[in-house]
Parts: structure tokens; sequence; C-alpha cells
């Protein structure tokens, strides 16, 4: 099976906290650069996410199902993905976790 083409961006959701905090910079969502690492079911590493200074990524893989490695200080609302054959697009949004908060 041939690999599949899988495109996204990575964006870093505000960490402006509740009440919004008095610098709005800390409160606009931002292209996240950061890398992640593509787990198999197995829980093996297959690949890693390498966002350009936008945010944007691009990399292959074959089709199937995989988990994507948050860094602890960040939620994520994607963590379970698939893969068809094509192409594929996913926007993961990282949102910081405040201490003490209940998830």
């Amino acid at each position: 099976m041939s690999d599949a083409n899988v495109t996204g961006k990575v964006i870093l959701m505000p960490g402006c906290g509740n009440p919004p905090s008095i610098s709005t910079d800390a409160c606009k969502s931002r292209p996240g650069k950061l890398p992640l690492t593509i787990l198999n079911p197995h829980d093996e590493p297959v690949g890693e996410i390498q966002p350009d200074e936008s945010g944007a990524f691009q990399l292959r893989l074959k089709p199937g199902h995989y988990r994507l490695r948050i860094p602890r200080l960040f939620r994520s609302n994607l963590s379970n993905f698939s893969v068809q054959s094509g192409e594929n697009h996913f926007v993961i949004r990282l949102t910081p976790v405040v201490p003490g908060s209940q998830r």
C-alpha cells in the first residue's frame, strides 16, 4: 500500500486564562512550531510533524490509525486519527494546560 499525503496546521490556542489577562497578545492564537511525534497503534514512533514558521506541515504516512504524542503542558483537539489513501488534512489545536485545572 502506498503512502498517503498528510498536510495540516498546528495552532497554539490562547492561554489567556479566565478572566482574560491584561495582555491581549496572550489571548490570540498563533502558529504552533513545536514538533509532534506520531505513534502507531503499538505506541511505536513512526513519524514526526515538523511545523514551519506558519505552523503548516506536510508528511507521508501509510494509511492506518495513529496517535499524536502531545507535550505534557498541552491538550489537543486531535489525539487519535486515521489516514486514508490520497490526501489528508488536519488542523491540530494545542491549548495550554492550566495548573490545577480539572482536565
